[in-house]
């Protein structure tokens, strides 16, 4: 019984190994691999943000011009895929500006007219009654539906000079009963002139509404223009 008690009331001995037994060559080596990986990891990750932030970047930069027309200041902005805003004249080159980065909310902006030099030409031949064509130049629409996009190259493709009802824009674009949303998508057109949306008015011979700071009146005054540069 004694010997039983004393057998109860032994304590284990620990079998727990000691710091500097985990210290070994193995145990540097398993350490250095994971703070290898770990780094490797860190620097494809960071490799990888950079090169995302770098082409959003490069897709978010847009170029700006800004000229004097026999209207007013006058511009436009692009971007690589090709023109995306453009502001009708004004009276100051600022609010030229301020309107540039209102619709595009960016800050990526450079004022640089390479490559859009012909583009500021017939802009401003066409204010002082030039008869001229806007139709080949690049746009970017991809901030829209199909259905808007199907909608402003249709009205883009409107002649100098000629108008159409929002209905018959309607049926050209293959929507015949969207006229109400022709309408819709005029005003919300991103780049007047360029996409003729002054050329659309009502079927009952009335012009409709009009974006354009002056509303009906500067449309009214652009339809004249063009009936007597034809």
């Amino acid at each position: 019984m004694v010997f039983l008690a004393g057998s109860m009331n032994r304590t284990p001995t620990s079998q727990t190994p000691s710091a500097n037994n985990l210290l070994t060559p193995e145990f540097w080596l398993l350490a250095f691999f994971s703070l290898f990986l770990f780094f490797d990891f860190y620097y494809i990750i960071k490799t990888v943000t950079r090169q995302k932030r770098r082409k959003y970047m490069l897709e978010n930069i847009f170029k700006y011009a800004i000229f004097l027309t026999a209207w007013g200041w006058a511009g436009f902005a692009v971007d690589r895929k090709g023109l995306r805003i453009f502001v009708l004249p004004e009276e100051r080159k600022e609010d030229v500006l301020f309107k540039i980065k209102k619709e595009l909310k960016c800050n990526n902006l450079f004022e640089d007219n390479r490559g859009w030099e012909n583009l500021i030409q017939k802009v401003k031949e066409y204010y002082t009654g030039k008869k001229v064509d806007f139709t080949d130049y690049q746009l970017n629409l991809d901030n829209y539906t199909n259905f808007q996009k199907k909608i402003l190259q249709t009205v883009k493709k409107i002649p100098y000079g000629e108008i159409r009802s929002y209905k018959k824009a309607a049926e050209a674009a293959g929507y015949p009963r969207a006229y109400r949303a022709v309408g819709n998508t005029m005003r919300n057109n991103p780049l007047p002139l360029i996409i003729p949306c002054h050329r659309i008015i009502k079927s009952n011979g009335m012009l409709g509404g009009f974006s354009g700071k002056e509303g009906v009146a500067l449309k009214k005054r652009m339809i004249d223009l063009e009936s007597e540069g034809k």
